[in-house]
């Protein structure tokens, strides 16, 4: 950044806030307090304490120099920021979105995705695109209530290969670009600032995540649901409700963000009935879904892990437990989700409501993964912070004058790129490149070597017939093993099993859990079994095949 200033304006003042930096060595007297219940204790304190304390310190040098100094691009970068601002922000998402891409796809083809989701939904759509008539909405509502996917069984019928959903789900994430810029242009009429908060969305960690993670609906939220603002701000509210809607078919939780946009249309667009109408209908709609569709298609009983298992009763005890002992790791995903954004979404908390079901549901859930902050649980939250983000920008120039949301808007850049480095789903990050900083987004997980040739070897002697039912270890997925009609993981229901997989080379997973002494003992069954012959073994890599005995 090509930057003038007048040397005789750098003064102490403007340094003032490196000295922020004195705070690092004490800060490891406490940093066991909130840390030990964060994914990675180990270097939670560095991701959330230690290298956002740097960015911001450096990032407010630049806000005070800015403010005080009269910091400012020269007219020159102006100029080409104002003539190219299409074609910046259009490198910049081609850009991230390719990495995003490559990224998603390279880790299905090394064998480094999971049953657990990546599997589990392949097989979903997969089963969507060969079933007919109303088994193609059974289907869509199979574990969760996901219409949405019959447009994704479409495609499956043109060719179906996990890498292209996987692409898809790039793409669809990185578009939210495009009403975003739209909703800055309206209110902020500032090129410079429009730019800054591109940049902003793309290296916004949650933005990668969904992007890259394996694949899950969620993502269709991130650009609907910004699309629905954008909508709104314009005063046109049925396809807002709309668009929110269609948004809301990617997942039940979806339903409460499209009732709680219709919170934001009452209070902040005053438009009392039809944002009541609307919060009124997708309220009733989620307790159609959650109570009487999903319990009557998967058979089990409606927010099973908040009862007890003795007393089929809201267990209030175990909820109290869970959130005083994790109560540390939920507040670092609010923490993480609001930081880098300043927690300015929060001066325009009406425009911020339609996130506050997804505030909730982790802060009061007894799953341990809803706080994951590299999950797809912080889809919902995207859009109302970007939205709210713009608007928050657009209050301060009011009150204070555009240096003001200048500084506040290149603070923020930096500050998600802080973020980003700290934890993010790209080579910009420490997680790209340090082993043990983050597990599935290291290097490592875009590489195929030998052994998963091996795995791939395996896989290949299993059938093709869609009715042989496969077992494989839960971090074992290919489109070979999830495109059936049955397709579980180890060790559920593995007797009935055609074939089973395994890899004694991975993590020894129950399920999706590691244990190894449950695994071994599991394992040792099969072995025992008579109806399954060992039909490959090499590298550690197990395959086992049932065989019809004769009678």
């Amino acid at each position: 950044m090509e930057i003038q200033m007048k040397k005789s304006r750098i003064d102490f003042v403007t340094l003032s806030l490196l000295l922020l930096l004195t705070i690092l060595p004490a800060g490891t007297f406490f940093s066991s307090h909130f840390t030990q219940t964060a994914a990675y204790p180990e270097i939670a304190f560095l991701k959330y304490f230690t290298i956002p304390l740097i960015g911001f310190s450096l990032g407010s040098v630049i806000f005070l120099g800015i403010l005080l100094n009269d910091w400012m691009l020269s007219a020159r970068w102006f100029s080409f920021v104002d003539k190219h601002l299409k074609t910046i922000i259009f490198a910049a998402t081609c850009a991230f979105l390719i990495g995003f891409s490559i990224f998603a796809v390279l880790r299905y083809t090394s064998l480094h995705t999971s049953v657990l989701d990546m599997g589990t939904y392949d097989r979903k759509i997969w089963n969507i695109s060969v079933a007919s008539g109303a088994a193609v909405l059974y289907e869509s509502a199979v574990v969760h209530f996901q219409p949405i996917l019959i447009l994704y069984g479409l495609l499956y019928k043109v060719y179906d290969s996990p890498v292209i959903i996987q692409i898809l789900q790039a793409v669809v994430t990185v578009s939210g670009i495009v009403p975003l810029c739209l909703i800055s242009k309206k209110n902020l009429d500032n090129k410079f600032i429009i730019v800054l908060i591109a940049i902003a969305y793309l290296l916004y960690p949650p933005v990668g995540f969904n992007a890259s993670l394996d694949f899950h609906p969620d993502h269709l939220y991130v650009p609907l649901s910004i699309w629905a603002f954008y909508f709104a701000e314009k005063n046109k509210y049925i396809p807002a409700i709309l668009f929110v809607g269609i948004g809301a078919m990617a997942k039940e939780s979806f339903i409460l963000g499209a009732a709680f946009f219709g919170l934001y249309l009452a209070l902040e667009k005053k438009k009392y009935l039809v944002g009541m109408a609307s919060f009124i209908f997708f309220s009733l709609l989620f307790l159609i879904v959650v109570f009487i569709i999903l319990p009557s298609v998967n058979q089990i009983p409606t927010f099973a892990e908040f009862y007890s298992e003795n007393t089929n009763a809201f267990n209030i005890k175990s909820l109290i437990n869970v959130l005083l002992s994790w109560k540390v790791r939920k507040l670092l995903f609010i923490y993480f989700l609001l930081a880098p954004l300043l927690f300015l979404p929060l001066l325009e908390w009406k425009r911020f409501l339609p996130a506050l079901p997804f505030i909730a549901i982790p802060l009061l859930s007894m799953t341990y993964l809803h706080s994951a902050i590299d999950s797809q649980y912080t889809a919902g939250i995207i859009a109302p912070a970007f939205v709210t983000l713009i608007f928050s920008l657009k209050k301060i120039g009011n009150c204070y004058g555009i240096r003001y949301t200048n500084a506040f808007a290149v603070l923020v850049m930096v500050m998600t790129l802080t973020f980003h480095v700290a934890h993010g789903p790209s080579p910009l990050s420490l997680s790209f490149w340090k082993e043990g900083w983050a597990e599935i987004w290291h290097k490592s997980n875009y590489i195929s070597g030998e052994h998963e040739k091996i795995i791939k070897k395996a896989i290949y002697k299993i059938s093709d017939d869609p009715t042989k039912m496969v077992i494989s270890q839960g971090n074992i997925n290919h489109a070979r093993l999830a495109h059936r009609y049955k397709n579980w993981t180890f060790p559920y229901r593995w007797e009935d099993a055609d074939y089973i997989l395994l890899d004694l080379n991975k993590s020894l997973l129950i399920y999706d859990n590691i244990n190894g002494k449950e695994f071994i003992k599991e394992l040792q069954k099969v072995k025992n079994n008579s109806w399954f012959q060992l039909e490959f073994e090499q590298d550690s890599v197990l395959l086992f095949k049932k065989i019809q005995k004769k009678t």
